[in-house]
């Protein structure tokens, strides 16, 4: 619906290489691998370090919406947006997941949320433990879990 005017909602003059739509939020792989996602934000799924919803305000979109840190000046490869939760293949291959966790569908050893605290984002996000030396390549985020291509 959108077409050539989704750039506006995202800002900075950026394209957009792919969308992914959760339950009730959005996150957009913006040229270059930035990510930006907007909508619901109860757990955190919007990777911004805090529980405040972006989308319903003019000034929450377009240069007002951040981009999602993952540190490192790492780049996204790959997005999905699950039910409550959102999962990316990062440029040195490796996956973060942040948002809802109660299932241990972030992949990180345990069932707290990811990404509603503002020392759960950025560099300080946990990597998904693929084991091996494989690399992932896809991830996929559903309702209730995740799984991951690995190469």
């Amino acid at each position: 619906l959108l077409g050539f005017r989704l750039w506006m909602l995202v800002g900075g003059g950026d394209g957009v290489l792919s969308v992914s739509c959760g339950h009730e939020h959005t996150c957009a792989i913006l040229e270059g691998g930035w990510v930006k996602c907007w909508g619901q934000n109860d757990f955190g799924q919007l990777g911004l370090g805090d529980t405040l919803g972006r989308g319903q305000a003019r000034e929450t979109m377009g240069d007002g919406l951040p981009h999602v840190d993952f540190g490192g000046g790492r780049r996204v490869l790959w997005l999905d947006a699950g039910h409550s939760h959102s999962c990316v293949v990062l440029d040195d291959d490796s996956v973060k997941c942040w948002g809802y966790n109660r299932f241990g569908q972030l992949g990180v050893g345990d069932i707290a949320n990811r990404g509603d605290g503002v020392d759960e984002v950025g560099g300080n996000g946990t990597l998904v433990g693929l084991g091996g030396d494989g690399r992932a390549v896809i991830v996929s985020a559903g309702y209730f879990h995740s799984c991951a291509v690995v190469d």
